[in-house]
């Protein structure tokens, strides 16, 4: 299903630093290697050996050291050898280009991962948590990924399988033995016991989709309102520092102006927005536009209003928390509706309760769950697979159900729980999944 060539790449990041890995993939991996090194050196599974490196016959490049890992208990399944080097990009550009002349080639981006599926190392779900766990950007996401790379998600997907397995099974044999025209199989209920704690089980995994696409793509979360109601004194204030200008005169902001946090976990770029208004100033229409643009975008936005400066009506579904901004101008007579966080972003008041919400609305969709996805591609599968289900389920629970339709449906349920996996794929799908990885990986 794959070139067979033997692969090779620079397993870390391009640059300089103190090391460097050059890994090779493939039948010719030990034979390049041992090419590359001095002529008493011997691999063997597993252990580190310090060699000279040679770009031709005699021309020494670097001692480096190099590690054997033998097929097929290997990252890919096959022979790999690891060549940790001196970080400088001549050195690993030199020994590469030395490798390719001995006869291996170049890897594409993610095929060692790529390999490590074809060759059963590890399912489609895993080997897609590789490159998320590369690209995570906070702890949470880190952790939230190598559950996954462990196959916790596939684990309960199998688990579904085996369950459908066994419901397929019995009335296959029902279909050999009985004249099902005439009565039920007597457990027809533990179908029923089944399919529904399979649907549970198939929804709470589709239920951690939003968190998941968090964890791995991070939030938007917009300041807007009016020019001069506090929207860049307040974004100084969430990151701590003084990301954006803030000034008494309106309209200091005319652009969008974003920094990153991290909220619970969660990657989150903040946004600054120009003040939205009525203007002849083409800059500050642009800016207007920007922000209005930052609106559609966002998938939570603060909206703010103050003494003097109300908030800005807007036609949009999305989460919005009101924020009453300037308190401390305030001497009496604040009326305090119960839906808004009243603050003071100049004077740091209030905006402690803010940042508690923000945390609270950022992993709101946090299910209690090992379970869980990220993509578009496992969020289809599933959806597909569910809906076969509950057809399936639907049909069951007639007086008189077509038990043929139900093991159709359940086929069909199952066949989507295997695409899922990468149990069934196409090459179009692989090339979609790998193409993303960084090339040594």
């Amino acid at each position: 299903m794959y070139d067979s060539h033997t692969i090779v790449a620079q397993a870390t990041p391009f640059g300089r630093g103190s090391v460097s890995i050059i890994r090779l993939s493939g039948e010719k991996a030990l034979l390049i290697a041992q090419s590359l090194a001095s002529d008493s050196m011997v691999l063997r599974d597993r252990v580190v050996v310090l060699s000279s490196v040679f770009i031709d016959s005699k021309k020494k490049i670097d001692e480096a050291l190099f590690t054997y890992f033998r097929n097929p208990n290997s990252y890919t399944g096959e022979d790999i050898v690891e060549i940790s080097c001196h970080g400088n990009p001549v050195i690993v550009d030199s020994i590469i280009k030395r490798a390719c002349f001995l006869g291996a080639k170049i890897a594409e981006p993610g095929e060692f991962t790529k390999r490590a599926f074809l060759n059963g190392k590890l399912d489609l779900i895993q080997a897609e948590a590789v490159g998320d766990l590369i690209n995570s950007r906070s702890e949470e996401a880190a952790l939230h990924q190598n559950k996954n790379l462990s196959g916790s998600v596939s684990s309960t997907v199998l688990k579904i399988q085996k369950d459908l397995l066994s419901i397929l099974s019995s009335l296959e044999f029902e279909f050999d033995v009985s004249e099902l025209d005439t009565h039920l199989p007597e457990n027809v209920n533990n179908y029923l016991k089944v399919l529904k704690n399979s649907c549970l089980k198939v929804r709470s995994i589709l239920n951690s989709y939003s968190m998941g696409l968090a964890y791995t793509q991070g939030l938007r979360i917009a300041l807007v309102g009016k020019p001069n109601v506090g929207k860049s004194t307040l974004m100084n204030c969430l990151l701590g520092e003084n990301r954006s200008i803030t000034s008494s005169v309106s309209g200091t902001t005319r652009d969008t102006i974003t920094s990153e946090i991290t909220l619970s976990g969660v990657p989150v770029l903040l946004i600054d927005t120009a003040g939205i208004t009525n203007t002849d100033n083409p800059i500050e229409k642009e800016g207007v536009l920007r922000a209005s643009k930052e609106i559609e975008r966002a998938d939570i936005i603060i909206s703010m209003s103050s003494p003097k400066i109300k908030k800005i009506e807007t036609k949009h579904s999305k989460k919005t928390i009101h924020v009453y901004n300037k308190t401390d101008s305030i001497k009496a007579g604040l009326v305090k509706k119960p839906s808004y966080f009243y603050i003071s972003a100049l004077k740091n008041q209030g905006v402690d309760l803010l940042l508690e919400r923000l945390k609270l609305l950022v992993t709101e969709n946090n299910f209690s769950t090992d379970s869980t996805i990220n993509n578009l591609r496992q969020k289809d599968a599933l959806e597909k697979s569910l809906s076969s289900l509950t057809s399936a389920l639907n049909i069951l629970k007639n007086n008189k159900p077509e038990l043929e339709l139900v093991a159709f449906e359940i086929k069909d349920s199952m066949n989507f729980l295997s695409v899922f996996l990468g149990k069934v794929n196409s090459e179009d799908v692989l090339n979609g999944v790998f193409s993303n990885f960084c090339v040594g990986k």
